[in-house]
């Protein structure tokens, strides 16, 4: 692997303090076991068999072999892109579709001539109707991401742009899409029928979650007209870095993974990743494989990403630092906080890259890690037991909609100007501020050492938002002493939805939702977008209260921005310790 020339797997560990003996014992144990060889060998007893029947699917270990083929016929696609006069490319996907080309986006620029990309992983309006106004669609290529084909997300804005498109180009609308899929899926059926450009059939044996070096990130990666070859040749590096025949002391992969699950088994379960510039958005992705991966059965590793980091006091002692950085960024030594973290106790496990390109490998690393701490941890990293009890219960209330022609609706708990706080149950309903506080405080007074708080904002994301949500989110995690997560939703259902469900029953769910901006049509469907976005959104809190999960919704109203700023004073009020 690329990065393990400037610091070799057991150095990245030098700091875990006490925890390393246990984390060498883990080492050996799964050597003994020789775990490592039998992963690659496709060896399906390493965990348990699932519960659900589930497929276990390998095929990500193979991944860069079976990619190299396809390099040419990649770049000779981005190139011919700069020909027809496209100036944007919109990917329509998910998580596991969409996260990686996200992460690819916001760490590179588009080469020379080619296209900008957008990333669409959003069902809100709002969202939908930004992206519109930023395209030509006459003018747009749109990649539609997704395994099956049949996931509602990336097939109601597909069916949207289609008909957007084919105002302007009438039956040849579908030379402006691009699926990348699965074999047999309902989408390669559906761009057969509507000509599109191209298909891409990815190897049916990856999971979703683990698919970043399949067609799902590399096409958008040849759009933006990076160097796939180059990138297949950093990822090629950490996979030679994890063989089989290595001591598994020299496997960058294993040694996370033995690292991040023996952390978790002894009470060190929020992963902290910190990820300096230009590496920032690479947290987005590595939160979704840990959450996937590891959230199950009870058992979990909570990643917490994006969170600032700060002195050893407003700490628990739950967690383990992870930093992925460039190597000409502050290490362990010349990162004055890391430092004091460190000498306070708490782990620090610092990855360092050669530069940008290095995050192709990295994504194979995480890959490999996982699947190492879900065997230390004893759960099966590729099935996904709780994942679909949010899409049930959209499904479910879609249905509802379609037959009475409305959702049902949360009980009023508080309201204060244009904030209501909603839950399942109310047994009384107050107004005032003072009051609103209140009712908030009664939900923070649960927080114990060891929970964590999430954020789930069913909003559009702009810079503005994220600014507020790291405010609220450093409030809670300085007055409570612990892990804060952010998502948007409803991407969170997919990237950290399994660990909600499934994970430790530590997390204090506060979901927010407002009016934001007018329904749109989706072709074909007897709902639009507000009313999916909606049903996504109930149906994440419907899932979460039915597992007994402290949930509790803050509805901002028609105005986002008026909403969200009037929140920190209000936290701040009911998190205070009286």
């Amino acid at each position: 692997m690329a990065s393990t020339t400037v610091n070799s797997p057991l150095a990245a560990l030098k700091a875990l303090g006490d925890k390393t003996h246990q984390v060498k014992q883990t080492l050996a144990q799964l050597e003994a076991e020789r775990v490592v060889p039998r992963l690659w060998e496709g060896d399906k007893t390493l965990w348990q068999e699932t519960s659900s029947g589930q497929e276990i699917t390998l095929g990500w270990l193979r991944t860069v072999e079976e990619m190299r083929p396809h390099v040419d016929e990649l770049q000779r696609f981005g190139g011919d892109l700069t020909e027809p006069g496209f100036s944007h490319v919109v990917l329509l996907g998910m998580a596991g579709s969409s996260l990686c080309a996200e992460v690819l986006r916001r760490i590179n620029t588009p080469m020379a001539g080619h296209p900008a990309l957008i990333v669409l992983d959003s069902t809100l309006p709002a969202a939908v109707r930004r992206v519109e106004g930023m395209i030509d669609p006459a003018h747009t290529l749109f990649l539609v991401a997704t395994k099956s084909g049949m996931s509602v997300e990336p097939k109601a804005l597909y069916s949207y742009f289609l008909e957007v498109v084919g105002r302007s180009k009438g039956p040849n609308a579908g030379e402006n899409f691009v699926a990348v899929t699965d074999e047999g899926s309902v989408l390669e059926a559906e761009a057969n029928q509507n000509t599109f450009r191209r298909i891409f059939l990815n190897p049916g044996d990856i999971a979703d979650g683990y698919s970043a070096l399949s067609f799902f990130g590399l096409v958008p990666a040849a759009v933006m007209g990076l160097d796939v070859a180059a990138m297949l040749d950093r990822a090629e590096e950490a996979v030679r870095g994890c063989a089989a025949d290595l001591p598994i002391a020299r496997n960058p992969g294993a040694v996370l993974g033995a690292a991040l699950g023996t952390l978790a088994r002894a009470g060190r379960n929020k992963l902290t990743l910190i990820t300096p510039p230009p590496l920032a958005a690479l947290g987005l992705w590595v939160e979704q494989i840990v959450a996937e991966s590891t959230g199950k059965h009870g058992r979990g590793i909570v990643p917490v990403v994006g969170e600032p980091l700060a002195n050893p006091d407003v700490y628990g002692q739950d967690r383990v630092f992870v930093q992925v950085r460039l190597h000409d960024s502050p290490g362990l030594e010349e990162n004055p906080l890391l430092r004091a973290l460190s000498e306070a106790g708490h782990p620090i496990i610092d990855l360092a890259l050669h530069d940008p390109m290095d995050v192709s490998a990295e994504f194979f690393r995480w890959e490999f890690a996982m699947a190492v701490a879900a065997k230390v941890l004893e759960v099966h990293p590729f099935e996904l037991p709780d994942m679909r009890e949010s899409v049930d219960c959209t499904r479910a209330l879609l249905q509802e909609f379609h037959e009475r022609g409305t959702l049902p609706r949360l009980e009023r708990i508080a309201e204060f100007e244009r904030l209501t706080l909603l839950a399942e149950h109310a047994d009384s309903r107050t107004t005032g501020r003072d009051e609103f506080v209140h009712a908030l405080r009664s939900r923070f007074t649960s927080v114990r050492p060891g929970d964590y708080f999430a954020l789930m904002a069913y909003c559009d994301e702009t810079e503005d938002r994220d600014a507020l949500l790291q405010l609220i989110r450093v409030q809670v995690r300085d007055a409570l002493k612990v892990a804060t997560t952010v998502g948007y939703g409803p991407r969170l259902l997919h990237a950290t939805g399994q660990l909600h469900r499934g994970g430790p029953d530590n997390g204090l769910f506060l979901q927010l939702t407002a009016d934001d901006g007018g329904d749109m049509p989706i072709p074909g469907q007897s709902f639009g977008f507000a009313t999916l976005a909606e049903a996504q959104a109930m149906g994440d809190f419907q899932s979460l209260a039915a597992r007994g999960r402290r949930i509790v919704r803050i509805h901002l109203g028609t105005d986002v921005d008026l909403g969200l700023r009037a929140l920190p004073s209000l936290i701040a009020d009911a998190i205070r310790r009286e």
